[in-house]
């Protein structure tokens, strides 16, 4: 009866290990910007994110209440995001890096809600059961 049991449980240690080998094997390894992009924790400031990112740099178009949407570089954003009667509903800040895009939540305080890695440059398209009986019933 003992070397049934021990017979057994060599057994399943060896599935078990088979298993968690052919799942490492077969996750694709996180690049760089992805596992920066998960550092970013919600209540961050942009200069919090950009110890973590690197510099933002470029230009940026900003809600505007007058013209609808206005240009502005660095200095503007970060004067914006620091200005709580311009924040009115938020804003979202997306930054191309190879492989992907990440894309920064900032809440009407000026403080990241949350941060997303959209490999190949959109958003995940959503799957699983229930985005299938979503587009089955058109919702």
């Amino acid at each position: 009866m003992s070397r049934r049991v021990y017979l057994l449980g060599a057994g399943l240690t060896l599935v078990a290990l088979a298993l968690a080998f052919t799942d490492r094997a077969l996750t694709q390894p996180v690049g760089p910007m992805e596992a920066k992009t998960k550092c970013i924790r919600p209540g961050m400031t942009l200069e919090e994110v950009e110890t973590v990112i690197g510099k933002i740099e470029g230009t940026f178009a900003l809600p505007d209440e007058r013209s609808g949407r206005r240009l502005t570089d660095r200095e503007g954003l970060k004067a914006f995001l620091n200005d709580p009667s311009r924040m009115k509903t938020g804003m979202s800040l997306a930054r191309g890096e190879v492989g992907g895009v990440i894309a920064i939540h900032f809440r009407e305080d000026g403080r990241v809600a949350r941060a997303e890695w959209w490999p190949g440059g959109h958003p995940p398209e959503e799957s699983g059961l229930l985005a299938r009986l979503r587009a089955w019933l058109g919702w």
